[in-house]
């Protein structure tokens, strides 16, 4: 495994010219499924990466509720949903992306399954049962199982989970397209070496699309 530090001091430049617009809406409910394994240590891309959430979850409403599950052939729930208060809301959940272990390999099934119970047994306990949304980033295919399949999509879409999905370089599995386009979210694709409003819009589509 790979530790990986905080951000390069040219990239953070570059990033912080970004504004980002949010447009309010009420409970909100979304993990962030983020892959980090090796591969995401290549050049700048968790450094983008990495940046791109933060100024997410800075834009999130102070009424929603964010999860973080990190993924590479397990997936593990780094932050259960918490509401966002406040900026120390934030910065909580912004903090908890530094100093991360990149692992080997990618079960992007995985990371689907655990953002899943994330939803379902977390945050306010009157809304469980009322779906919710995942972002999941990966720049890379399903190399352990469990993997992607119709059943585990049809268990997404029972439970009312919209996932909306970012592939990370041409690397990226061709399933996270499917996912998205079955579950009703959006699917992008980002370039991983320049980072753009393309990443940034992509961590932020279901709050703009919500908030419509």
């Amino acid at each position: 495994e790979q530790p990986v530090d905080d951000f390069d001091s040219v990239n953070a430049d570059l990033w912080s010219k970004t504004q980002f617009t949010v447009l309010r809406q009420n409970n909100t409910k979304t993990v962030l499924a983020i892959d980090i394994s090796t591969s995401m240590g290549i050049g700048k891309r968790w450094v983008n990466v990495k940046k791109a959430a933060s100024q997410y979850l800075e834009a999130v409403p102070h009424d929603a509720h964010v999860g973080i599950v990190l993924f590479h052939r397990v997936a593990y729930v780094k932050v259960p949903l918490k509401q966002i208060e406040n900026a120390d809301s934030s910065d909580f959940l912004k903090n908890r992306l530094e100093k991360v272990e990149l692992g080997v390999g990618t079960s992007i099934a995985s990371a689907l399954k655990v953002s899943m119970t994330v939803l379902q047994t977390s945050g306010p306990k009157d809304s469980r049962d009322s779906g919710g949304n995942i972002i999941l980033l990966s720049d890379g295919q399903e190399s352990h199982d469990p993997r992607i399949d119709d059943e585990l999509i049809q268990e997404l879409i029972d439970n009312k989970v919209t996932v909306n999905t970012i592939a990370f370089g041409t690397d990226a599995s061709q399933k996270l397209e499917e996912v998205s386009s079955r579950t009703k979210g959006s699917s992008y694709f980002s370039d991983p070496e320049n980072p753009n409003s393309i990443l940034q819009d992509a961590f932020i589509a279901e709050l703009q699309k919500d908030g419509s």
